[in-house]
């Protein structure tokens, strides 16, 4: 549901991963555009922003299916220790104070 409190760009990550998931998946793009239409669909249902789905959608069409399905390098900061929890609209406030006292 796009009026959860999670951020916006959380949001539309799904977007894009679902359609890449089902990028890699199809490996005929009649059917990706088929299937990618009735998860577009299944999305706006569910109050997520047209433009946005579209914009998703356009950008992993523009994938081949044989690069959807090579690994890429994690650009990942290596050196980075994860610091995991439950999601609320505050969370912001501890990741500047945490930020502040490990800089």
């Amino acid at each position: 549901d796009y009026s959860s409190s999670h951020p916006a760009s959380w949001k539309d990550s799904i977007l894009y991963s679902q359609f890449l998931r089902l990028r890699r998946i199809c490996s005929q793009d009649e059917v990706f555009h088929t299937r990618a239409s009735q998860m577009s669909s299944f999305f706006r249902e569910r109050g997520f922003p047209s433009p946005t789905i579209d914009e998703a959608r356009t950008r992993v069409s523009s994938i081949p299916h044989n690069t959807a399905l090579s690994p890429h390098p994690s650009t990942r900061n290596k050196g980075r220790i994860s610091l995991v929890l439950t999601f609320h609209p505050t969370s912001r406030h501890i990741q500047h104070i945490v930020l502040r006292q490990f800089r």
